[in-house]
């Protein structure tokens, strides 16, 4: 029975990855790189080994993700009850400005769990799988590491790489920090994989009895609840949206996306295109429905370019929709 269900709960995990990843690259673009965190990144491989049924890959999956998906899990769960971060690396999850499809997506790392479990126990043991392990763990590190870095913005701070996501224990500099942090993985995926490995096996006829069926089912359908309980916080929260782009002879300017930034506050990126084939200081507002309010003054605007803005604004405590505008002059 398990190992019948794992191809096809595989198929379901790679579609929701993949459609969180999609819906995030529509809302915030694909070089902001907002589809590329660890909880996405660890649903869409542990649906890759399931499908292929691979134990290796899902040892791997399992182990690297222990620790950042308990934490994830934690602060998610903590937000749920309380309103209120508890380490805040779930923040992204409740970010005002974002739209229903990625809010809801985001929460279903709850998945996870019960499909490894899945993956664990209706997959073959290979007892030569270590070799296997040990490079795909090297080649996840190295891959994730390196994108999250060199190839994303550094002010996006994906899966805590340029600098950390909570706790002030942390060694100073940049390399100090980013080595304690994978020795700190590391550490804590040896420790997982002890834990797997001592985990209590289970003859497959045994497996097929239903009461570990429904212990399945149990486990899925609270991973369902938890997806829904977290979807349905997003229809009750204070959202930020971004109305039409401004748009005269001169200049046009828009949203690009807004983000967290610590419990109380947002992140406002948006572009100014200067339409005139030379320099000019720009200057740009905001409405939200109480008249225009000065954003950014003296803004440096190459000629047909379009120059990237960020700037702090306040959480709603209601539904609101803002309107840029901008002003241009040489």
């Amino acid at each position: 029975m398990f190992s019948k269900a794992t191809r096809p709960t595989g198929v379901v995990l790679a579609v929701l990855a993949t459609a969180h990843m999609l819906s995030l690259a529509w809302q915030y673009g694909w070089s902001e790189g907002l589809y590329f965190q660890l909880p996405t990144i660890a649903v869409l491989l542990l649906g890759a080994g399931l499908i292929l049924g691979s134990r290796a890959l899902i040892t791997t999956v399992v182990t690297v993700s222990l620790f950042p998906l308990v934490l994830y899990g934690l602060d998610d769960i903590w937000h749920l009850v309380s309103g209120n971060p508890l380490l805040g690396v779930s923040n992204f999850a409740y970010n005002a400005g974002l739209a229903w499809a990625p809010a809801v997506l985001s929460h279903t790392h709850w998945f996870f769990w019960p499909a490894a479990v899945l993956g664990w126990y209706g997959t073959r043991a290979d007892k030569k799988s270590l070799p296997r392990v040990l490079a795909y763990s090297v080649g996840f590190y190295t891959f994730v590491g390196v994108l999250s870095v060199l190839v994303f913005p550094a002010h996006q701070n994906l899966n805590c790489a340029i600098e950390p996501c909570f706790g002030e224990f942390w060694p100073r500099g940049i390399w100090l920090y980013r080595l304690s942090f994978l020795a700190i993985l590391v550490a804590f995926q040896a420790a997982a994989y002890q834990l797997l490995k001592h985990l209590p096996k289970v003859p497959r006829a045994k497996l097929a009895q239903r009461r570990w069926i429904y212990r399945m089912a149990g486990a899925a359908a609270a991973g369902f609840a938890l997806v829904v309980w977290s979807g349905a916080s997003y229809f009750r929260s204070a959202h930020f949206r971004c109305g039409p782009s401004f748009e005269d002879g001169e200049v046009k300017v828009g949203c690009s996306y807004v983000s967290e930034w610590g419990s109380d506050k947002l992140v406002l990126a948006y572009s100014v295109f200067n339409k005139a084939s030379r320099p000019r200081f720009c200057d740009s507002q905001i409405n939200t429905g109480d008249g225009d309010k000065a954003l950014h003054e003296g803004i440096w605007a190459e000629p047909k370019t379009n120059t990237e803005v960020w700037v702090v604004v306040p959480k709603p405590a209601k539904d609101i929709s803002a309107r840029l505008l901008a002003r241009c002059h040489d």
